[in-house]
């Protein structure tokens, strides 16, 4: 009999910071995630967080971003699952399309149904998220960026 899967539920903006931090200490993009408003959903085993995955919402256009499952808990389909619950709640918030930043995970992305895209057709869509925003300013970090789409 299989367990029940992870529960997957919205971090509080305490959580979001820890994210946040955790990003830093990795080494990850972390000084675009906006407390106020960057949503991350997380995925929990009796309480520890095992992955996450941001969202941002703009308009008709989201931006997902920070996906990662802790590598004890790779290969069990939770990034999948996280991927696929930001997607329904960027639906559920009026968004049509989802983009996202990848150097390195593309094809894991296109698995999901996403296709590559030019940087500026991104920025387009999400071009007021907390990332996008962060970016603008920095043209050769977003020079090197390779974007993908997901129509929701």
């Amino acid at each position: 009999m299989n367990a029940a899967p992870l529960p997957i539920e919205p971090a509080d903006r305490a959580e979001v910071a820890e994210i946040r931090d955790q990003l830093r200490r990795d080494g990850r993009m972390w000084e675009d995630v906006d407390l106020d408003r960057s949503q991350f959903l997380v995925c929990r085993d009796a309480g520890r967080r095992v992955g996450w995955v941001g969202l941002e919402i703009d308009g008709r256009g989201a931006l997902l971003r920070s996906l990662y499952t802790d590598p004890a808990w790779r290969k069990r389909g939770i990034g999948r699952r996280l991927v696929e619950a930001a997607e329904r709640e960027a639906a559920r918030r009026g968004a049509r399309v989802m983009v996202l930043f990848s150097t390195e995970a593309g094809d894991y992305f296109r698995r999901l149904g996403y296709e590559e895209i030019p940087v500026q057709d991104a920025v387009a869509t999400v071009h007021s998220t907390p990332q996008v925003l962060w970016y603008l300013p920095r043209p050769h970090l977003l020079a090197v960026e390779v974007t993908y789409r997901k129509l929701l």
